[in-house]
């Protein structure tokens, strides 16, 4: 019997919806190369920029709340907003326990579990004189 992988699976910046769990796989890194000012005075042509992929030094997950491309409207674990250009970035979506463990379900303010409100009813009567 085949399971399917637990691993992140990268994702088409076309395939990424609102609701998905994402991580950044690599960014772009983009640089001038070292050159002294006479060398930069002096280039007849334009200087180059070196252009590499590069591994997030933070790695984070984020879950996605709107989709715009090229740009990805994001909410970090911590509760930030932040936008996602993915010409600069390579998304990956999570899955599985991973997914669940960056964005627990919180439960909604004011509701309670049955069992529990029943007790509280129960402990309500009994405090009641006869």
């Amino acid at each position: 019997m085949c399971r399917a992988s637990g691993a992140a699976k990268a994702v088409a910046p076309e395939d990424i919806r609102r609701g998905d769990v994402v991580a950044v796989l690599l960014e772009m890194d983009e640089r001038v190369p070292f050159v002294s000012a006479d060398e930069w005075r002096s280039s007849k042509k334009d200087i180059p920029t070196v252009r590499a992929w590069t591994l997030p030094p933070y790695p984070r997950a984020f879950r996605v709340l709107a989709v715009s491309l090229p740009f990805v409207y994001v909410l970090e674990d911590d509760d930030d907003k932040r936008l996602l250009d993915v010409r600069q970035v390579r998304l990956a979506r999570l899955s599985g326990a991973v997914r669940r463990a960056a964005f627990p379900r919180k439960k909604k303010a004011g509701t309670s579990s049955k069992p529990a409100a029943a007790a509280a009813s129960v402990s309500k009567e009994a405090a009641v004189p006869p």
